[in-house]
């Protein structure tokens, strides 16, 4: 296989969310240029032969100066898929103009919910006023929109998850996380200073959410993501284990053998020295397996087989057993995740794996 994916972190945010343990940081404006020139130097290094989609994640990669993100997205060959991660409270008319003249296909927007004391409580930096702003202004651009919400949330209610699915309208695609209590976070913080008592309603919303948007005429593709159009083609790459390039600040990458990381330490980043933290060999096999079932298509068998040399039975012979379970079901070129099943993931991967 070829790199078919390139990943490219942008780190800063104007504040830092309560739940994130992405790397993330808040920086002057000169740090913040520094580090798009170096980053600018690392995609002008980029083999483009085979890669086909581009994802700008962070952080927040609409927070840096709009001359410095559009030195680097002029870079971008114009390649199947260009998604850009952007905030409401960014999207202004001018930033759509000067995004219209890159090679950007779609944009991922962090709204999270459309509750404003929720949304404080998390230190979003915008309201949800702002955030239907910002999508009227991109549904009216060329662009394919997607955007994210989390349920789960400290203090949220069904209802308030069943409102935020009342603010769809015209949006093709959504990925809809649960919250997760993540190490290194200001909420984990909170939690064990007994300030945070962790959601407990996680598979009611989950249910809630699969229900609401069959019902909104949304196709489920993956476990935590909705279309009504096409898909997110740069995390099929992930979904499907296939190679995946990265760059920037604490980014992970895959070779066709190796999973690698580039340091978290910016200083040592914009040195340009010795920017790999670490390497590892892939367990590719086990990988497929992982996250193929977060698919509900599932698995290709012939494909499986194609790939390793073997069945996806006599690789794993538990999946019988979880067949059995009514976790995982089959038919002539799958094998794929039931409704329960998605909603206890872990439980299978655990049998299998």
């Amino acid at each position: 296989m070829k790199t078919k994916g390139l990943y490219i972190h942008i780190p800063f945010c104007d504040a830092i969310c309560v739940y994130c343990d992405f790397v993330k940081m808040v920086r002057s404006d000169d740090t913040k240029h520094a580090y798009m020139t170096t980053l600018l130097g690392h995609v002008k290094k980029v083999d483009w032969q085979h890669v086909d989609t581009v994802y700008i994640g962070g952080g927040t990669p609409s927070s840096v100066a709009l001359d410095d993100l559009l030195a680097l997205l002029t870079q971008l060959p114009p390649v199947k898929e260009v998604t850009l991660e952007a905030n409401p409270e960014h999207v202004s008319e001018a930033f759509l103009d000067a995004l219209e003249a890159t090679p950007v296909t779609r944009i991922s927007l962090g709204v999270q919910t459309f509750k404003d004391d929720i949304l404080k409580a998390l230190n979003r930096t915008h309201t949800a006023a702002q955030a239907r702003l910002a999508i009227q202004r991109i549904l009216a651009r060329r662009f394919r929109l997607s955007i994210d919400l989390i349920y789960n949330l400290p203090h949220q209610t069904l209802a308030d998850v069943l409102a935020d699915s009342e603010e769809l309208d015209g949006i093709e695609h959504v990925s809809w996380y649960s919250l997760i209590l993540e190490p290194n976070t200001l909420h984990y913080v909170k939690y064990l200073r007994g300030e945070y008592t962790p959601n407990t309603k996680d598979d009611v919303m989950m249910e809630a959410v699969m229900t609401r948007m069959q019902e909104l005429g949304f196709r489920h593709y993956e476990v935590s993501n909705y279309t009504k159009a096409e898909i997110s083609y740069h995390n099929m790459h992930y979904w499907q284990a296939d190679e995946v390039a990265a760059i920037g600040l604490g980014a992970t990458g895959t070779t066709a053998k190796m999973r690698y990381q580039i340091t978290r330490d910016i200083k040592t980043f914009l040195n340009e020295a010795n920017i790999i933290a670490s390497e590892e060999p892939r367990d590719v096999m086990n990988e497929v397996v992982m996250v193929g079932l977060r698919l509900l298509d599932g698995l290709d068998k012939q494909a499986f087989e194609a790939r390793f040399g073997q069945t996806l039975r006599d690789a794993y012979p538990a999946i019988s057993k979880v067949i059995t379970q009514g976790l995982l079901a089959e038919n002539d070129t799958h094998i794929y995740p039931t409704q329960k099943g998605i909603m206890l993931n872990n439980e299978i991967l655990i049998q299998l794996l």
